[in-house]
């Protein structure tokens, strides 16, 4: 098994939940949802993780401390959280990232999944971005993942009607925010990264996959993870369908 480095993202404040905590902390049946993404993590080979943190960031530090089930836990503060987006948070990474080097497995720190999608087909000897293809539009906020040939093009948020039905025949499905990146291609991903946060700080990583694709040449497998469930947890009525999830 290759032995990665999972790389969290949870800087964000959660402003929509109207929760006083990161959004990692939000528990589901007296478990937070970082501890569960941890807990589906350790079917994989790893020995350390990385979490980027920023919005109060010492309740994240205080419920999981410095090591967890014998993982060790590096903290790597974005200090710009309120006014930058995910790219942001994700390039904050970079150091301990190429330093390690090795995959990076990227996860967003607010999302709640069957641990089963690791027991999916994901070939990790490709950069991999899982998505889900059973996905319906309902809030404008999804993450809709283009591309053609099981390779993925861009990754756009809330497209309109009109662009889905011109590219119906390559809309792959919605981004779930977990997603492979091998070490071969850690340099020009956060270059990237880089570029784009520094024409629009509040930019997302999923808004960089176009040029990383198209001017880069980087290839990006699309995994699907349907029929399996997940959420990301960004309003209230999240935490209700959460917490009737059969795996929880």
């Amino acid at each position: 098994m290759h032995k990665i480095l999972p790389v969290f993202l949870a800087a964000g404040m959660g402003t929509r939940l109207s929760h006083f905590q990161p959004k990692c902390l939000i528990k589901i049946k007296y478990k937070s949802l970082i501890l569960r993404s941890i807990l589906a993590l350790r079917q994989l080979d790893f020995n350390e993780i990385v979490l980027v943190v920023g919005y109060e960031k010492s309740l994240i530090i205080n419920e999981l401390g410095n090591e967890i089930f014998g993982i060790k836990i590096h903290y790597i503060e974005n200090q710009r959280f309120k006014n930058t987006g995910t790219a942001f948070s994700f390039y904050c990474a970079k150091e301990i990232a190429l330093r390690k080097n090795i995959d990076v497995m990227m996860i967003h720190g607010d999302i709640l999944y069957d641990p089963n999608i690791f027991s999916q087909d994901i070939n990790f000897n490709e950069s991999s971005i899982l998505f889900d293809s059973s996905y319906s539009t309902k809030t404008n906020d999804e993450m809709i993942v283009f591309g053609k040939r099981g390779f993925i093009d861009s990754i756009i948020k809330g497209p309109n009607k009109e662009l889905v039905k011109n590219h119906q025949g390559n809309v792959l499905g919605e981004s779930l925010g977990i997603n492979l990146f091998k070490a071969d291609i850690l340099e020009v991903l956060f270059d990237n990264l880089k570029k784009s946060v520094d024409i629009n700080q509040q930019i997302h990583w999923e808004q960089t996959i176009v040029t990383l694709s198209m001017e880069k040449d980087i290839k990006l497998r699309g995994v699907d993870i349907a029929p399996l469930n997940w959420i990301n947890i960004n309003y209230k009525d999240d935490l209700k369908i959460a917490s009737k999830l059969s795996f929880v």
